[in-house]
């Protein structure tokens, strides 16, 4: 995507983890990191790192001094990392409306969007309607980039 929306040169080196590749900007070896904020806002505080941008749309609340690679000119790239709560197809339905309802009450919490913040997160409890259709588009806007650029698995 970078690659795609740039006229900069990156070659792409596959890590494993990000604590390497992020040792390895640290150490000089690699000129820059794709990672996450929760995993690497420690480092960027220390000043081992140096933030240039967040890929999402606009500024993270968990950083709001980092500008989006939107505001300094680069459009075409929106990616953020979230992770989702799922449960099986077959679950009843009074079951996952009161793991959502759950969940909805645990964000709601002042100490526990604090936390997630200080950490780079920031909590967003959608619905199960709205996190359905990000499935869905996320999906299919990967698949069309990998499909473009003939990624295969390795």
């Amino acid at each position: 995507m970078f690659r795609k929306n740039t006229v900069i040169a990156v070659l792409h080196l596959p890590y494993t983890a990000t604590t390497k590749a992020k040792n390895d900007v640290v150490g000089g070896q690699v000129p820059i990191l794709f990672g996450t904020l929760p995993t690497l806002a420690p480092f960027i505080r220390s000043g081992a790192l140096r933030a240039l941008a967040v890929t999402q749309a606009t500024r993270s609340p968990a950083a709001p001094a980092i500008p989006s690679l939107a505001e300094q000119g680069v459009r075409g790239i929106e990616v953020s990392s979230w992770y989702a709560l799922l449960v099986p197809r077959a679950t009843p339905a009074p079951v996952g409306q009161a793991l959502y309802a759950d969940v909805r009450e645990v964000f709601s919490g002042k100490a526990v969007r604090e936390e997630l913040a200080r950490q780079g997160m920031e909590p967003v409890a959608s619905t199960p309607d709205v996190l359905a259709a990000r499935i869905r588009q996320e999906s299919a806007s990967w698949a069309e980039l990998i499909r473009a650029r003939g990624i295969k698995a390795e």
